[in-house]
């Protein structure tokens, strides 16, 4: 069962236009073998844009493609929004499907279930605990009380009944 899911796997790959475009096009020649073969093959319409279809690829040709993704995928936080966000969220999905089907050396990426503040907490029992979520506390709205509010004059009157006629 590994063994096909393996073959599966490196059958076909689709790399979003993008990723490609932005973040491995740049890569000098030679140094990637799948990247020289994402040069050569042309983009084709898939879902709302544009991605290149990589055929028959090696073990380590996959596993270079994922650590490319991973590492673009940890730069989402801090993008440019007009030029890196996109691709980076492109990066972010492929690297993700990727990790499903398998790949070595797992990089780990924070997802939006994991805890954004870590509370430490002293050698106490847990009943002494205060609860960690900041609370707001603001003063109470007073009014003034009617007497002691103007009089409006009928220019403004009138208009305060035009507003509520219209509303």
């Amino acid at each position: 069962m590994t063994n096909n899911r393996q073959k599966f796997k490196l059958r076909k790959v689709n790399v979003p236009e993008l990723f490609f475009e932005k973040f491995l096009s740049p890569v000098p020649t030679g140094e990637s073998t799948v990247i020289d073969k994402l040069r050569v093959i042309s983009p084709t319409a898939r879902g709302r844009g544009m991605t290149r279809v990589v055929e028959n690829i090696s073990e380590d040709e996959w596993n270079d493609l994922y650590q490319r993704a991973a590492a673009v995928r940890k730069r989402i936080k801090g993008a440019d929004r007009q030029t890196e966000l996109r691709p980076a969220i492109c990066a972010k999905a492929m690297a993700g499907r990727m990790e499903e089907l398998g790949v070595d050396n797992l990089v780990p990426y924070a997802t939006n279930g994991s805890p954004r503040k870590v509370v430490k907490v002293a050698d106490s029992p847990i009943d002494d605990v205060a609860d960690p979520v900041d609370t707001i506390v603001s003063e109470p709205i007073t009014l003034e009380p009617a007497e002691e509010v103007p009089e409006l004059e009928s220019a403004d009157l009138a208009r305060f009944r035009e507003d509520v006629n219209q509303g």
